[in-house]
């Protein structure tokens, strides 16, 4: 089937692109304006002047260049920031019977990473290596920096298929359609005959990122884990931090905490235990396991994670980090959750699956509120199971969390916040949706709970990952 399902994509693919070469036989090879950029506000105010072009018809959400393939009109007009970091698939795909162009929107680096959004009230949408995107709003796509390096190859090509904008020059309206009726040629007539007005000011929704305190605190926790974002900055032609503000507002020490993990006392789970309690003395980094009774299934036991956590909650001060105890830390994990000013921090799959193997619990009374109600949720389904449940994370604590956190961030009188983690902070070797990582692996899950599901493939895949890491053969 799956076989079948290819040769007919294929069939599908050939198909359409002999429509669209004998469409461009008749009235010439069509045109594909890729709108994208660096900074999103930059952007969404760029897509906003094209949006007013009568007849363009510019999609009123980000898109994908590949999915606009069935596409007929001799213009098309795509936008969004992943496709700057995948230009070359643009052209694979669209890029085969339509000319591609591209208008990238900049902005100073370090006032991108503080670019907000009402879809995710608490948290910058973008930060130096990661950004937040996609329906599930999950902190997985690439970040500012990855961006500004895709924007260095297309320039290295020198091609006059590119046109780059600064925020001031989005901001005048008749200079964007001017400059995209230039780099369109003779398929920018309508540019030419269009005029806009009252597109809303990006000054307006966000000021230089130097004249806000909040913004500030941004950019310095952002310089001190990317000193690249400051030397971005500056090789773009923006005055450096430290003549912008004091150097004492760039200085933010970072908060440490403890790592804690819970295990059961069969062999499995202790070697697990002392496996990670390896990698946290080789980093010297404080820790608190704890040993527990299991319950009657994989999934019950599970259940029990939130009250452990409250336990060790009212007991310890400081930031808590709670990693599953079948995981290794690679690297310091504090230099990144020490920026992180949230009551809790977890990682948001592109599934919108939240995963609890790495969950960030700050002393804090919204911090408390979120384990009562995650414990209060997961002990009423312990309590309605009668040995139905399934062993998998949406049974057990995980879909818990993800509705005492949806739940508390949908509350009209809310004070609780809640930060998403990036995938290198909760890293599964090979899980297949992880199709972006930026820097360093940090905390790797290594699913002991392969070692009883019956399923051998994934089983065999962690016995080899474990051999890797051991240096075995």
């Amino acid at each position: 089937m799956k076989r079948l399902r290819q040769w007919w994509g294929q069939v599908v693919d050939a198909l359409r692109l002999i429509d669209h070469r004998t469409l461009n036989a008749v009235r010439g090879r069509a045109i594909h304006l890729l709108l994208t950029g660096t900074d999103r506000d930059a952007l969404n105010t760029l897509v906003e002047v094209v949006s007013r072009v009568s007849g363009l018809g510019v999609p009123p959400l980000p898109t994908r260049a590949q999915d606009t393939q069935n596409n007929p009109r001799k213009v098309v007009v795509s936008w969004g920031l992943d496709d700057l970091t995948d230009v070359q698939s643009v052209r694979d795909s669209v890029g085969r019977f339509r000319t591609v162009v591209v208008a990238v929107a900049t902005a100073d680096p370090r006032d991108s990473v503080c670019s907000k959004d009402p879809s995710v009230r608490d948290q910058p949408m973008d930060s130096a290596d990661y950004s937040i995107e996609g329906t599930q709003r999950s902190l997985t796509a690439p970040g500012v920096l990855p961006r500004f390096r895709a924007l260095d190859q297309l320039r290295r090509q020198n091609s006059s298929d590119l046109l780059e904008m600064s925020p001031a020059d989005v901001l005048d309206p008749s200079g964007v359609l001017s400059s995209l009726a230039d780099l369109l040629g003779s398929n920018g007539k309508r540019f030419r005959n269009s005029s806009v007005s009252g597109v809303q000011d990006l000054g307006d929704s966000r000021p230089n990122w130097h004249e806000n305190t909040e913004s500030i605190r941004r950019v310095a926790s952002q310089i001190r884990l990317h000193p690249e974002l400051e030397e971005r900055a500056m090789h773009e032609g923006y005055a450096s931090a430290s003549s912008l503000v004091d150097e004492k507002l760039l200085t933010r020490p970072a908060k440490r905490g403890t790592i804690i993990a819970f295990h059961t006392p069969d062999a499995i789970y202790r070697n697990e235990a002392a496996r990670l309690k390896k990698t946290l003395d080789r980093l010297d980094l404080s820790y608190r396991f704890v040993e527990v009774t299991p319950h009657e299934n994989w999934v019950r036991t599970t259940l029990s994670k939130p009250s452990w956590i409250s336990d060790l909650r009212e007991e310890l001060k400081g930031p808590l980090l709670y990693v599953d105890v079948d995981a290794l830390v690679h690297e310091d994990p504090w230099p990144v959750l020490s920026r992180i000013d949230a009551d809790a921090a977890a990682h948001v799959t592109p599934r919108g699956e939240f995963t609890s193997g790495t969950v960030l619990i700050n002393d804090t009374e919204g911090a408390r509120r979120l384990l009562a109600r995650w414990q209060e949720l997961a002990e009423a389904r312990r309590d309605q199971d009668r040995g139905e449940l399934e062993a998998t994370g949406e049974n057990g604590d995980q879909g818990l969390l993800r509705e005492a956190v949806l739940e508390a961030e949908a509350a009209e009188e809310t004070t609780f916040t809640f930060h998403r983690l990036p995938p290198n902070l909760t890293y599964i070797f090979d899980r297949i949706e992880t199709t972006y990582l930026e820097g360093p692996v940090i905390i790797e899950h290594l699913q002991a709970s392969r070692e009883s599901s019956g399923h051998e493939k994934r089983l065999a895949r962690r016995r080899e990952r474990l051999r890797e890491l051991d240096g075995g053969p």
